[in-house]
């Protein structure tokens, strides 16, 4: 009956809706499939904050810090350059060389003493590069070097005044340069002004020996026991005073209570004029004496006129006016080094053996 146009049987139309609801899935199920999917693997990434958990992307907000930013960060440090490209060393190399290399300023700075502390050197008959050696070394000791002798007033000042000391006290004793002086020269006396002025106050005179000795000992005496043989060239005078020390008193110089008139160039009246007041002399003005006359007191008058021993003086002399005053009042005239020998030889030469007029 079916098959002539009637209703198809139920049982065809249920085999047929079977068919399709189980066979494959269709696209529209298929799109929800996999967003449910997607869903459920978000859901799993997600995660909230809870009790001793951190809050994840997407959580919800908590009061408590994260342990992120409790850790410390971590900083790439700048690597060095190791300065190869340019032929240097490596920077952490070059400042330990340089943190290790010794100072050059503490190198060259020697160490100072006082072993030469309030006394003062005058060297005579060096080169250049011996006396800057020695001059460098008696200063760090604590000496003085002079490159000219003083002049006769230097330090002659007025002293306050003081009571006079108990009787039966030992009176006191002005200060004598003598103490406080040395003479270097190479091997001997020489016969330069500063070795003349050695001689003429009593002061010491030394080789570069005893210099360098007494720098390396620490040691300044001028004892045989304490100095290298040959070093000391003159002990100074051999009048002791009363501190016990070697000196030659002013009033017992060589030259003492001479009055003297010079003739010769200005150098000549400067220097050699200080040396013979160190020596204990008074220097007096020529001029003074050659406009005296007979009846004029002695103060215009003196002892001897020590003449310039030069070419230019041996030819002014003889006709000069102060020859013919120092014949007039029987004034001897000698040359220069009648003085120069007196005080190498410690004593007045015969002014006879030097005379400038025969």
């Amino acid at each position: 009956r079916g098959g002539r146009g009637g209703r198809a049987p139920a049982s065809a139309g249920r085999g047929r809706g079977r068919g399709r609801g189980q066979g494959a899935p269709s696209s529209a199920s298929a799109k929800r499939s996999s967003a449910s999917a997607k869903r459920s693997s978000a859901s799993k990434r997600v995660r909230f904050a809870g009790d001793g958990e951190d809050p994840g992307v997407g959580g919800r907000l908590s009061l408590r810090t994260p342990s992120s930013a409790r850790r410390p960060k971590k900083f790439l440090r700048r690597s060095q350059s190791s300065g190869k490209k340019r032929g240097r060393p490596p920077a952490a190399a070059a400042e330990r060389a340089v943190d290790e290399a010794p100072s050059s300023k503490k190198r060259a700075k020697p160490k100072k003493s006082s072993t030469f502390a309030d006394l003062t050197f005058y060297l005579s008959g060096f080169g250049r590069d011996e006396s800057t050696a020695l001059a460098e070394l008696i200063v760090r000791n604590g000496g003085v070097v002079e490159s000219q002798i003083p002049s006769p007033g230097d330090g002659q000042t007025l002293e306050p005044f003081t009571p006079s000391p108990p009787a039966g006290a030992p009176q006191p004793v002005a200060p004598d340069p003598a103490d406080h002086t040395r003479v270097v020269t190479p091997t001997s006396m020489g016969r330069t002004l500063k070795c003349l002025y050695g001689a003429a106050i009593g002061a010491p005179v030394v080789t570069p020996a005893w210099v360098r000795e007494a720098a390396a000992t620490g040691n300044p005496s001028l004892s045989p026991s304490c100095t290298p043989p040959g070093s000391v060239i003159s002990r100074g005078g051999n009048k002791t005073s009363a501190t016990g020390s070697s000196r030659v008193h002013p009033n017992t110089r060589i030259f003492a209570g001479l009055a003297l008139a010079l003739s010769g160039d200005d150098g000549f009246h400067a220097q050699f004029g200080a040396l013979l007041t160190h020596a204990g002399a008074r220097v007096v003005d020529g001029s003074d004496l050659a406009a005296a006359g007979d009846d004029d007191d002695d103060d215009a008058r003196c002892d001897l006129v020590v003449v310039q021993e030069s070419p230019a003086e041996r030819r002014g002399f003889r006709g000069s006016a102060l020859r013919r005053a120092a014949e007039r009042h029987g004034v001897p005239c000698v040359w220069h080094p009648w003085a120069v020998e007196s005080l190498l030889r410690g004593f007045q030469q015969d002014a006879g053996e030097f005379a400038a007029v025969r």
